[in-house]
């Protein structure tokens, strides 16, 4: 148990970026991995996938998204 991080304390961090106005999802992506690697020193890489349901985009689509892969470096030896 040592080596978890609480979800409730993740949906906390997730939710305090999320209410952030942003114009791109890749900013809000790289904020809320940023933060994780900030309040956790520890976590080794932070795997982000993020998607707005019905963009305003003029076409009829489900969602668009992004997808991020952040490596901690701190942590490599």
């Amino acid at each position: 148990m040592e080596h978890t991080i609480s979800y409730a304390d993740l949906c906390e961090l997730v939710k305090h970026e999320m209410a952030q106005p942003s114009q791109l999802l890749e900013s809000v992506a790289g904020r809320i991995a940023n933060a994780v690697i900030n309040s956790y020193p520890e976590v080794e890489a932070v795997d982000i996938t993020l998607t707005k349901e019905n963009p305003p985009m003029g076409v009829n689509c489900e969602g668009a998204g992004v997808e991020l892969h952040l490596i901690n470096n701190k942590t490599q030896g």
